[in-house]
């Protein structure tokens, strides 16, 4: 009986250990595999638009293309700390994953953000970011996807008085800012 025991313990213990998991499956799915993935994101941004700190909300809506690639358009908004002004972004997001057997509950990926921003003060300018973060899922749908990168934005501005923009001058260079950013976004 000892033995009988003893086998069928062993045999549990060895069909455990020599048992390989399939390539991506776990509880969750590593990424949606096809169809619309959107998501909201707080974002900081150090130096943004204009000197200072910056933050804001930001929504991205877009496509997974294959399970790796997912292409998008977003727009936010984004306000100064330090002074009373504020842009909109409005711009295209690509984001590669790099999923991997070995890890199952963290997600790799590189994005880049391309696109223009309108600002409230009268002007515009080019945003543009490149990311790398990581994606931890909930189900096979919601996420949280936490991200850094440099950033590069560009501004161009109207000629104006101390109180109010006037639209019938042209436009002038008003400077450009490489910068920080991070991002916390919640995926849907």
């Amino acid at each position: 009986m000892k033995r009988i025991v003893l086998f069928g313990l062993l045999t549990l213990i060895a069909s455990v250990c020599v048992a390989k998991p399939k390539a991506y499956t776990n509880l969750y799915d590593k990424v949606p595999h096809s169809g619309y993935v959107g998501s909201v994101g707080l974002e900081i941004n150090a130096p943004g638009a204009y000197p200072g700190t910056s933050g804001g909300l930001t929504t991205v809506h877009g496509f997974m293309v294959k399970p790796t690639i997912f292409a998008g358009v977003g727009a936010g908004y984004l306000h100064s700390f330090t002074s009373d002004q504020g842009v909109v972004p409005i711009f295209a997001e690509g984001r590669f994953y790099f999923p991997s057997e070995h890890m199952r509950r963290i997600y790799p990926h590189v994005g880049v953000r391309l696109g223009g921003q309108i600002g409230t003060q009268g002007g515009a300018g080019m945003y543009s970011q490149i990311a790398c973060g990581i994606r931890v899922p909930f189900s096979d749908r919601l996420a949280l996807n936490i991200e850094v990168g440099p950033q590069y934005v560009g501004k161009y501005e109207r000629e104006s008085s101390s109180t109010t923009v006037t639209y019938g001058k042209d436009f002038k260079a008003g400077g450009s800012h490489f910068g920080f950013f991070g991002r916390v976004t919640f995926e849907f």
